[in-house]
């Protein structure tokens, strides 16, 4: 009997291999979008920074459209890295609002959040969210309230936890409150990939998997990255045949991960401005409008009308001059000071969803501003924040912001492309009613 019990010690160390490197499983939480004061999505980096307060990197993946969205909070992304994922994360997937049940379930994760308004048709709709859920019952629902105070928050989450658990019978964990969205939102880099047919699936499918400290990237496979400076890596010059269909099968194994085709350079088109992002290629040779990288100088601000593009912006707003450089990131937000010195953030519906990114870039390189651009304040302050559209619907969604809002009218025989900008802020509008 110990004859044979010492074979079986002898087998078993013939066939185990211990494992060199132990695969780091990022934290995966999904975040489940409620109904929140503002539309556009502005709450989930703040949500996901105070999901995972002691994570140095975070990475927040959402679907938009036909694209897959990573953005990365702390530390950036490996330019040529062939996973979605970086080593050593945590990872938070913000599913499309009306996900079904079994999609939020599919996705696994770690730990389930709910973002919500803390009005009573918001509380409502929180309720049916989270009695509609399909996740097991281990798996932690954590709460966060925005757009209130501390205490009116605390309140309306013992609320809905109580009656939770009295009904449900879940447990909901409130996290905090998030009472405004602030300037520097801590991304760093974000990176827009092709829809893959299962979505975020694919995500969760190779944070569960894990990513070995040992991988060697390829070095021709490489993803589209937007970087700090504004800069897109290099793109790979050959497309595997695999890949040229719309579909993109993830397995699950790691020696059979893909990697994803990256986006195709868009063409230059001409379309009115509420939507349109200023492509710096179709900028006039020696134009002054120049990105401004974090680590570079300027080169140019203050440019002449004739230097610019024909569409632009601020030319719906009178009174304003714009400034010859852009946001890295964000090529379509204009800047432009008024009579007064005051420095103004100017946008598209299309670009509001980075108006946080855009207004702590500014803070944060204030001092590089003043010395290039007279009668600048030398205390740092945010800047004036117009948003034009011609979407009533959205423009009214954005009426709890201390932003600006701008409806462009079509009209005959009227500014740019043949718009009228009708404000409608108070504060705006009174102005120029005087």
């Amino acid at each position: 009997m110990s004859r044979i019990r010492d074979d079986i010690t002898r087998l078993t160390a013939c066939l185990t291999t211990p494992s060199e490197h132990v695969r780091d499983r990022p934290e995966l939480v999904t975040l489940l979008l409620g109904h929140l004061p503002i539309r556009a999505g502005l709450w989930r980096l703040p949500a996901a920074r105070l999901l995972l307060p002691d994570a140095s990197r975070i990475v927040v993946a959402r679907e938009d459209e036909q694209e897959l969205v990573v953005e990365c909070i702390g530390d950036g992304f490996d330019p040529v890295a062939t996973n979605l994922i970086p080593v050593c994360c945590a990872c938070v997937m913000v599913p499309p609002s009306g996900a079904s049940p079994e999609l939020v379930a599919d996705l696994d994760a770690d730990r389930l959040a709910i973002i919500t308004g803390g009005d009573q048709a918001a509380v409502v709709a929180a309720y049916a969210l989270i009695k509609g859920l399909s996740v097991p019952l281990e798996v932690p629902i954590e709460l966060i309230i925005v757009g209130q105070e501390e205490a009116e928050a605390a309140a309306t989450a013992e609320r809905l936890a109580d009656a939770v658990i009295r009904h449900l019978g879940r447990v909901v964990d409130y996290r905090g409150v998030i009472s405004a969205i602030g300037a520097d939102t801590g991304l760093t880099q974000s990176r827009m990939l092709p829809r893959p047919m299962d979505g975020l699936l694919t995500i969760a499918r190779e944070a569960r998997g894990g990513v070995s400290p040992d991988h060697q990237p390829d070095s021709e496979a490489r993803h589209r990255v937007v970087n700090a400076a504004g800069q897109d890596s290099s793109l790979p010059e050959h497309v595997s045949p695999e890949f040229e269909a719309d579909s993109i099968a993830v397995p699950m194994r790691d020696s059979e991960r893909v990697v994803l085709e990256p986006l195709p350079v868009a063409s230059q088109v001409q379309i009115p401005p509420v939507t349109a992002p200023i492509n710096p290629e179709t900028q006039v040779q020696g134009s002054p409008l120049e990105t401004m990288d974090r680590d570079k100088p300027f080169r140019g601000v203050e440019g002449s009308r004739e230097s610019q593009q024909a569409m632009s912006l601020c030319d719906h707003l009178p009174g304003l001059s714009v400034l010859g450089f852009r946001c890295p990131d964000h090529d379509s937000a204009e800047f432009a000071l008024d009579e007064t010195g005051a420095l103004h953030l100017v946008v598209s519906a299309s670009d509001s969803g980075g108006i946080p990114a855009i207004i702590g870039w500014t803070l944060r390189h204030w001092s590089l501003l003043g010395e290039v651009i007279s009668g600048l304040p030398g205390q740092s302050v945010e800047p004036v924040v117009h948003v034009l559209s011609q979407d009533a619907q959205f423009l009214i969604g954005l009426r709890d912001t201390p932003w600006q809002t701008h409806l462009l009218v079509p009209v005959t025989q009227a500014g740019p492309q043949g718009l009228a900008c009708v404000p409608l802020s108070r504060q705006e509008a009174s102005e120029q009613g005087r």
